[in-house]
């Protein structure tokens, strides 16, 4: 059984070489380049051929992930982004895997650090995602952070076995988590939109606060020091964000801003003439 990696990529020139170190025991290797500025595309030629262009999303990979998946060639496709390794050890089970008769679908645990510590709880493990399948059996969500559909028979790794997991280093540091959250949100919008969700100030409150409460108190993020507070309030203001971003579009919030600012400019802008 053949197996294609398909990678998206939007200058990833610090983390891509490892990623597809990782990847050379696979049969071919596909990378989606959301037009990087970077070095990416240089290193990403040492180790493949198959480099495609796509637009960029603001963040939202999976038009990308989708793209990729139709251009790949293998019976069985793994999905990795350019932030996260394949182990030896998961990549012979995974290579084991392809050829059994008796599955379709992979879930695969993750190992999830941030700032440089594995996230044990705060609902970051063991973190299963479908990212090992038989080609036309997974299809990606049309909406940022959607689940993939899957069909036929899924078999689900253990995660006591930590050689089961795929590393992924999400963060290395505040501002790449705020600045990340931040693009994220805004993609979210379309599952909003999508949805026809009402707004209310309630909502927005309670979305903040028990995204926090179900990652700290529930998932026991307390147990994961600094980084589990900080995951979880960012995850709190992040829900709250999304909320605040979905107000201003719904009430125009950004036009009425620039109106009113144009306004209190026009007046000062009139008596500084006036004196003139």
């Amino acid at each position: 059984m053949r197996i294609s990696a398909v990678v998206h990529t939007l200058n990833e020139e610090n983390n891509i070489e490892a990623c597809l170190k990782c990847l050379r025991w696979t049969d071919e290797i596909i990378v989606v380049d959301m037009r990087s500025d970077d070095g990416t595309l240089e290193i990403c030629k040492k180790y493949t051929d198959r480099i495609y262009s796509f637009d960029r999303t603001g963040g939202f990979v999976e038009p990308a992930r989708g793209f990729g998946m139709g251009k790949a060639e293998g019976d069985w496709i793994l999905i990795i982004d350019a932030d996260e390794r394949v182990p030896s050890a998961l990549a012979a089970r995974l290579r084991e895997i392809s050829e059994r008769p008796d599955c379709d679908v992979v879930e695969i645990p993750f190992k999830n650090y941030v700032f440089g510590r594995w996230m044990r709880h705060t609902g970051m493990h063991p973190d299963y995602h479908p990212r090992f399948f038989r080609k036309g059996k997974v299809e990606p969500s049309e909406l940022v952070h959607g689940k993939f559909k899957t069909a036929g028979k899924v078999l689900r790794l253990d995660a006591e076995d930590e050689s089961n997991h795929i590393v992924h280093f999400g963060y290395r540091d505040c501002f790449q988590y705020v600045e990340k959250l931040n693009r994220y949100s805004t993609a979210e919008l379309e599952r909003f939109e999508a949805s026809g969700r009402e707004f209310s100030k309630t909502k927005m409150i309670k979305a903040g606060f028990y995204e926090f409460r179900r990652r700290y108190i529930s998932k026991k993020g307390y147990k994961d020091g600094v980084e589990g507070l900080i995951v979880s309030v960012c995850r709190g203001f992040y829900h709250f964000l999304v909320y605040a971003k979905y107000w201003e579009r719904l009430d125009a919030g950004n036009r009425r801003a620039d109106e009113a600012y144009r306004a209190i400019e026009r007046e000062i802008i009139d008596r500084h003439e006036e004196k003139q």
